[in-house]
């Protein structure tokens, strides 16, 4: 099946973006995404509105960013209307305000994305577990203060991942850029890496056809790899194994990391190509591969 670029969690000058949305679509398809979505605070940016700026080789979801207080944010993926809080919720704990989110995604008829559970350090694994029925979070946000780039190796959204996984339980990894800033050359006087700029983070869907229904039920099953700029060129599992293959940009290198329960490092491999064979203990694997141009990609686990 044919791979498709998308991004799903993304603003516009429909609430505090600072490109409007005509602009913002056509910047994500200079970056080559099949797949565009705006994902406005508390409304739906429909993708009339800039449908014409994609051109006839990609398509527009509707997206909404459920806005709650305390920054528990949830985006509704493929929402047929805007998904917000309906009162204040001030005497709310984080996750009443999150469950309240998922609710309302869902009543909207979209896909539920936990966001950036490290913003402020607002949630963890035990308010992911306290949400049964969520499947799908982001274990990368770009922007800065979302703390999702890695220290000593292992990011702290991967730690919540693991943790969960860890339990049995089967949560799908999203990565979005969350950007903002699309003309912010000096914005504040800050350099370029606090900033959220648009295309550092993004889903690779295997659907069948670049089209809203297919797209929408591979991401819901979990058909998609999570990336910061790292291509795959190949990814199957088999009965015994998993294989992955890069697809270098430019001549860079690449590491491949295979990850088991409580986020143990199974093998690794330096290289563009890994393979691992299973060995009957694992509780799950998933694969983590970074490059030297500095990007990540990662695979959905394998439960086993």
């Amino acid at each position: 099946m044919p791979w498709f670029r998308a991004n799903f969690h993304c603003h516009s000058t429909n609430s505090d973006g600072d490109a409007g949305p005509e602009e913002t679509a056509r910047i994500y398809r200079s970056f080559g995404m099949d797949v565009v979505t705006l994902s406005d605070h508390n409304t739906l940016t429909h993708p009339d509105e800039y449908r014409a700026a994609l051109g006839s080789d990609a398509i527009a979801l509707p997206c909404s960013e459920y806005t709650g207080p305390k920054c528990a944010h949830v985006l509704g993926v493929d929402v047929d209307d805007a998904v917000a809080p309906s009162r204040e919720q001030a005497d709310v704990d984080v996750i009443g305000i999150l469950r309240d989110g998922v609710d309302r995604v869902r009543a909207a008829g979209g896909v539920a994305v936990l966001c950036h559970p490290c913003w402020n350090w607002t949630w963890d694994h035990d308010a992911l577990m306290a949400l049964p029925d969520v499947t799908h979070f982001e274990v990368f946000n770009a922007a800065p203060d979302c703390n999702s780039y890695p220290t000593f190796g292992r990011s702290a959204p991967e730690v919540i991942w693991d943790r969960v996984l860890s339990t049995g339980r089967l949560v799908y990894g999203v990565a979005t850029d969350d950007a903002h800033y699309y003309h912010a050359h000096g914005r504040d006087g800050k350099p370029p890496r606090k900033l959220s700029p648009p295309g550092l983070g993004y889903c690779v869907i295997d659907a069948p056809e670049l089209s809203r229904r297919a797209v929408r039920d591979a991401f819901e099953a979990g058909r998609f790899y999570a990336s910061t700029g790292v291509e795959l060129a190949d990814y199957r599992v088999g009965p015994d194994a998993i294989h992955v293959r890069v697809a270098p940009w430019s001549h860079e290198r690449a590491t491949i990391e295979f990850i088991g329960i409580d986020g143990t490092l199974l093998a690794r491999h330096d290289g563009l190509s890994a393979d691992y064979r299973f060995t009957g203990v694992e509780r799950y694997v998933r694969a983590r591969i970074t490059d030297t141009t500095g990007g990540y990609a990662f695979t959905q686990p394998v439960m086993l």
